[in-house]
């Protein structure tokens, strides 16, 4: 009886002479088929005639096609050559896991009579490669970087991942098609299911191995003699697996190739942090006009022609996701009297924009469930209450505050979050952030689940923890210099990744009943805040907010000095002044000195640049006089600069260099790094305007080095500025050329395009030999 590998080794060169015959009778030679194949190479076309290769089943499906033969003739020439090939691989394989597993090989032939039967699972499909879909859109990077990949060097496995509906079947068999000319012995398909409950290997290896020629009764019981006789199997073949929907690594790694030519591709919900060595690719939405590309393809060119605005607001309540743009382009493309902005309009209202993102079988609701199913019940809380975060990413701290738990155990559950493919790393690092339409799935589960009464106390956990520690940050930038943990450094920090979930309660807060009073001096303090990063459109929309609520003269007052300021910093001077002249007036009404102070400080810095500096000499007078009678330091050595300023401003620079040096003392008493650097910028431009360039010069670059320990966003620019006057003034023109463009560059940076257009006029001036720029007075 001939053996397996006697039976083998004919049919495979049988199959060889038979393709070299099909090529010879119709006068091709091996390049000429090989174009007709679509191939880039002839080189395969050779080895495959002299049986060193066996060709794919797409491959023989293009010889029967393109050169007449009857339809599956080498096909199931192929067939029953790995057949026999396996059985030799299968022999050899499974009687070395035998010597090596005997116990689990003899548990696996003969189970105990006890052992509960176990339900089959289901079993994966593959039919070659699915077909990708027409309509594929955007994403070229990750297409040349995942092709790059698969057919380097490297045998590690790639990993494409992210959340649900975002692509990654789609994009695996689009690379996977691009890519199969590379793996000329086959391309094989396993839906591993990992959605659902049995995340057992045997079936997709038992998949797998049937997709390489395997007889179902050669392939062993046990998993390691499975994943064995795989690996056995495509050790000298170049195949491509595309392993979709993994559950877990421990579902993959038995699925892998070893060393050699065939690579796997996966594709997972999950990051899979614990499979080693794979090249990961993590997939967000679609950027927006690929998004818009993808509805086009489905719905057609025409209708997102001529409504370019509605489809634009289609792909933004579909948050890029291209299932549910898929579906919204389906609705469309089913109903043709519809325009898109009847679309648009319907799916802007989120209470049901997840209903109507359904066509069929495609659901986004449906595949948010089937991860979120999965869910610990901690995890499923915390994902149900962080639409609570009033802004669209978040931290540790605000996790734990909805949690009641302490850090730690929320930093875990965030990241078990994340690794389930429903969070994703925000901009702002060690922060994540939820897509929009999962935040709806999140919201309508709480509804459904939660008690009011709790999801109640965890918003008031998460607004306590978020107003009472933003107090205590603004406060330490403040002149009062409240304390706070690591300081103003961390200070600064905290509000940097805080600020748009701070801003989000103060709006959500003015749209509802009941300002809360904690509120009001939280606006006041904050303002130092946006000061220092010269957020004014921030600080601005928070004012406005503010003023639009209060209730009583104190909180209007807070509100419209706020306002005024961010008016003062867009250089809307007059507008600015007439905001803090109605704070004025609701702080005398009210008896609060310090809002009054404020009014009087920032009606005195709209004056400067209203050029009406004798009044602005008398406004900062009155603060500082309001300062010391209620013994308030930092105020006063606030107010002390501002008023040197001024000084300087209506040309008394001596009585200016003595308030900024008074200034000065008393922040240094305070321990105030900025106060100082601040005060010594303001002294550095009074010598400037003397002409004590050197000194000007020595003092400009002492508030430099502070700024910058600081992370200042303002003061490295005016610092910078008065740099290049002082240089100029020295006679080192091209030194102050570079002070000057610097300045320019970093007063853009921040918006102060006042100060920008000011300081390139005395570039200009300087370069064009005019001498000082004089037209206007530096601030």
């Amino acid at each position: 009886m001939p053996t397996p590998l006697a039976d083998a080794l004919p049919q495979r060169q049988r199959l060889a002479l038979t393709l070299r015959r099909v090529r010879q009778e119709r006068g091709l030679s091996q390049r000429a088929l090989a174009r007709l194949l679509h191939l880039s190479s002839h080189t395969s076309v050779g080895d495959w005639e002299h049986a060193r290769r066996v060709p794919s089943d797409d491959i023989l499906g293009l010889y029967e096609r393109r050169l007449g033969l009857p339809e599956g003739e080498l096909r199931v020439a192929r067939r029953e050559l790995l057949a026999a090939e396996a059985a030799r691989s299968v022999a050899t394989t499974v009687a070395s896991a035998a010597v090596e597993t005997a116990a689990v090989a003899r548990a696996s032939v003969q189970p105990a009579a006890s052992a509960a039967p176990r339900p089959a699972p289901v079993r994966p499909t593959t039919a070659g490669l699915p077909p990708a879909p027409s309509d594929f859109s955007g994403r070229a990077d990750d297409v040349a970087e995942l092709r790059t990949l698969l057919t380097g060097p490297a045998s590690a496995p790639v990993l494409v991942s992210g959340p649900p509906g975002v692509g990654k079947t789609t994009l695996a068999l689009r690379v996977g098609h691009a890519a199969a000319d590379r793996f000329p012995d086959g391309h094989l398909f396993a839906d591993l299911r990992g959605t659902q409950a049995d995340a057992d290997p045997a079936a997709p290896l038992h998949t797998l191995l049937s997709g390489l020629g395997v007889p179902d009764q050669l392939i062993p019981a046990d998993i390691g003699a499975r994943s064995g006789l795989l690996r056995t199997l495509l050790a000298e073949r170049h195949v491509l697996l595309v392993l979709d929907d993994a559950a877990s690594e421990a579902q993959v790694r038995p699925l892998l190739p070893g060393s050699g030519g065939s690579r796997a591709l996966v594709t997972s919900r999950s990051r899979l942090s614990g499979l080693a060595g794979a090249h990961r690719l993590t997939l967000d939405p679609l950027p927006e006009q690929d998004a818009r590309t993808l509805l086009a393809a489905i719905a057609g060119p025409g209708r997102i022609a001529r409504e370019p605005d509605a489809a634009a607001d289609i792909v933004a309540t579909c948050g890029g996701l291209p299932l549910a743009v898929r579906i919204a382009a389906s609705r469309l493309a089913i109903s043709p009297t519809w325009s898109l902005a009847h679309l648009s309009a319907q799916l802007r209202d989120e209470r049901t924009r997840l209903s109507l993102l359904k066509a069929g079988d495609n659901d986004v609701r449906q595949a948010f469930a089937c991860t979120y199913r999965h869910l610990t019940p901690l995890q499923a809380r915390l994902f149900r209450l962080l639409p609570l975060v009033p802004a669209r990413h978040t931290g540790t701290e605000a996790a734990a505050a909805l949690l009641g738990r302490d850090g730690r155990h929320a930093a875990t559950v965030l990241d078990d979050l994340a690794e389930a493919g429903l969070l994703t790393p925000a901009s702002v690092p060690g922060r994540w952030q939820t897509h929009d339409l999962l935040r709806l799935y999140a919201t309508e589960q709480s509804a459904a689940q939660d008690r009011p009464a709790a999801r109640a106390a965890a918003a008031q956990r998460l607004h306590h923890w978020l107003v009472d520690t933003a107090h205590r940050a603004a406060g330490a930038l403040s002149p009062a210099r409240t304390p706070f943990p690591g300081g103003e450094p961390a200070a600064l920090a905290w509000l940097d990744s805080e600020h748009t979930s701070v801003l989000g309660l103060v709006a959500a807060a003015a749209s509802t009943r009941g300002w809360p009073v904690a509120l009001d001096t939280l606006v006041t303090s904050l303002s130092w805040y946006f000061d220092r990063r010269c957020s004014w459109e921030a600080m601005a929309a928070m004012d406005r907010a503010a003023a639009s609520r209060a209730e009583r003269d104190v909180e209007r007052a807070a509100g419209l000095n706020a306002l005024g300021l961010a008016r003062l910093e867009q250089g809307r001077y007059a507008r600015a002044v007439e905001h803090h002249q109605e704070a004025l007036s609701a702080a005398r009404r009210a008896g609060d000195w310090y809002q009054e102070a404020d009014a009087l400080a920032k009606t005195g810095l709209a004056y400067w640049g209203l050029g009406r500096h004798s009044d602005a000499v008398h406004c900062h007078r009155a603060d500082v006089d309001l300062a010391r009678a209620n013994d308030d330091r930092g105020r006063e050595a606030s107010a002390l600069s501002h008023l040197g300023t001024a000084l300087r401003l209506e040309g008394r620079p001596e009585e200016a260099i003595a308030a900024l040096d008074r200034a000065r003392e008393i922040w240094t008493d305070l321990s105030s790094p900025r106060g100082i650097a601040m005060a010594d910028y303001r002294t550095a431009v009074a010598y400037a305007d003397q002409g004590r360039h050197a000194e000007a010069l020595t003092t400009a670059r002492a508030a430099l080095g502070v700024f910058h320990s600081l992370e200042d966003a303002w003061g490295p620019a005016g610092a910078h500025q008065v740099i290049g006057r002082a240089l100029e003034g020295l006679g080192r023109q091209a030194e102050a050329a570079a002070a000057y463009r610097h300045a320019i560059e970093l007063f853009t940076a921040v918006a102060d395009a006042r100060r920008a257009e000011r300081t390139a006029l005395a570039l200009r001036a300087m370069e064009e030999g005019a001498g000082p720029y004089t037209a206007a007075p530096f601030l």
